[in-house]
């Protein structure tokens, strides 16, 4: 299985107790929290899309 690794620089989505919060790779061992939480994964996944400047194609 391929994981995905965000580059330095990028945002990213992780699972938290039911919830899902934003990243921000800031090196390429350290990701700091947003401070933006969703309830629905194709909310964060939007977000990160929106946030990184990719095309949302869902």
């Amino acid at each position: 299985m391929k994981v995905n690794i965000p580059r330095v620089g990028e945002y990213f989505y992780a699972p938290r107790r039911g919830k899902f919060v934003i990243y921000h790779q800031d090196t390429e061992n350290i990701a700091s929290p947003t401070g933006e939480v969703f309830f629905n994964v194709n909310a964060a996944k939007r977000r990160v899309y929106n946030l990184n400047g990719w095309k949302w194609k869902g």
